[in-house]
């Protein structure tokens, strides 16, 4: 299941469980990372437009709220992704697993500069 979902993705998403001042960016990257994925990538990608589709919410919600203070909004939001960073490496490895189970890779990826 880990190389299904490939060690870069979940590293990444570590990276940011542990170092929540991080998370932010590490989410960001996780996302790029997850098209690299053979297995259960468009339910880790739908997995990924809900996390940062509340993501992005939070950080509205914390910006009206953060009273001009940068420290403070970059705080709530990154312990937000922090806690996200972990519900998303749930929701990859159980997407690989479902997809390996039932024996469906996703299709290759188009080489970059053709077009469908």
């Amino acid at each position: 299941m880990l190389a299904a979902a490939t060690p870069g993705l979940l590293v990444t998403l570590a990276v940011g469980g542990f170092i929540w001042v991080l998370a932010p960016i590490t989410l960001v990257l996780a996302f790029l990372l997850s098209g690299r994925m053979t297995y259960g990538r468009k339910a880790t990608r739908a997995a990924f437009a809900g996390v940062l589709g509340l993501l992005g919410l939070v950080t509205l919600l914390s910006l009206i709220s953060a009273d001009g203070l940068f420290s403070q909004w970059w705080g709530t939001l990154a312990r937000w992704a922090c806690f996200l960073s972990w519900v998303t490496a749930a929701a990859a490895v159980l997407a690989a697993y479902r997809a390996v189970k039932h024996g469906q890779p996703d299709p290759p990826r188009p080489p970059r500069g053709t077009f469908r």
